[in-house]
């Protein structure tokens, strides 16, 4: 129903109780997203023989602390000014996780065309997404990898598989 308005479509992965993985259609297959009832991130999961295997960086993290009151749900992580009672948990985690998500995705992800990983030896890694091939070298005593954003997509066996969380609370 809403597969128009991503401009990168998403491809659901590895589903527990607890999570649902994703990743994103022609993107490099090193970005990988989790989804839980809590939280939705992106990470750069990156194998280089310089720096240890596993997560580089995170790309965005999004989060609600929701809890029940009266009418409906209140996220705790918002400030006082911004906190508004939300008629169900879909319709909460629809404004502080979907739509968060879709935003990035089209405005950050869609133009980008290289995925730049910074990094020192188990000490510190950073990674971002841009749309201009950085020329200039990394920091001294970095390690600096600069991959192609876009891939050749895989095909599906299923074009529009569905998933569904349950479990309402994080732990």
């Amino acid at each position: 129903m809403n597969r128009a308005r991503f401009a990168i479509g998403i491809q659901l992965g590895r589903r527990t109780d607890r999570a649902l993985e994703f990743s994103f259609v022609g993107i490099n297959p090193a970005i990988t997203g989790i989804l839980s009832t809590c939280e939705v991130n992106v990470n750069v999961i990156f194998e280089g023989a310089d720096i240890d295997a596993g997560n580089w960086d995170t790309l965005i993290w999004l989060f609600h602390g929701a809890i029940p009151v009266p009418g409906g749900y209140i996220c705790t992580e918002c400030k006082p000014e911004y906190k508004r009672v939300f008629p169900d948990l879909v319709a909460l985690w629809t404004d502080h996780l979907f739509e968060g998500l879709l935003k990035w995705i089209n405005e950050d992800l869609a133009p980008a065309k290289w995925l730049v990983l910074n990094g020192t030896v188990q000490t510190f890694n950073s990674a971002w997404i841009t749309p201009l091939r950085p020329v200039a070298p990394g920091e001294a005593n970095c390690v600096r990898h600069v991959l192609p954003l876009r891939i050749q997509p895989r095909k599906q066996l299923d074009p529009s598989p569905t998933a569904t969380l349950t479990q309402p609370t994080c732990s």
